[in-house]
């Protein structure tokens, strides 16, 4: 009676470890069969909403990453702009565009205050931040928050 051979106890092992991991594979309950599939429908779900909302935000021209903090209905003004004369300037707030100043009673042109770069929550109001204006002649560049 001799001892087995090295090689041959660790091929049983192998062989032995590989249907244990076939037995525990094939042994699901009913419960756990139901549940990963309902987490996988759920995952499709999300994921087919995802790709839905993407797609509706390009169709409409959505800027990308703009949160509006639930104001969402400032969009509907995009590419309108107004203007509102003030102590001797005039100012141009074209939404989700650019901010002008120029002096009251002209029209148009005049100095950027700066381009549209996001939205944001001042006082529980959401306002449109403006920056990157031109560069005031003693100054750092113009920037324009829009309440």
């Amino acid at each position: 009676a001799g001892a087995e051979a090295p090689q041959e106890r660790d091929g049983e092992v192998e062989e032995l470890e590989e249907l244990l991991r076939r037995v525990a594979g094939e042994y699901e309950s009913e419960e756990l069969v139901l549940a990963r599939e309902r987490h996988e429908a759920a995952m499709r779900a999300h994921h087919d909403v995802f790709e839905e909302e993407r797609g509706l935000e390009e169709a409409i021209g959505w800027p990308e990453g703009l949160d509006l903090n639930g104001d969402e209905a400032l969009l509907a003004l995009r590419g309108t702009c107004h203007t509102a004369d003030t102590g001797g300037y005039a100012y141009e707030v074209c939404l989700f565009d650019a901010v002008h100043q120029g002096d009251e009673g002209s029209a148009g042109g005049g100095t950027r205050l700066g381009s549209f770069s996001h939205a944001e929550v001042r006082r529980g109001a959401t306002v449109l931040v403006f920056t990157g204006g031109e560069k005031c002649w003693n100054g750092p560049q113009r920037s324009a928050v829009v309440e």
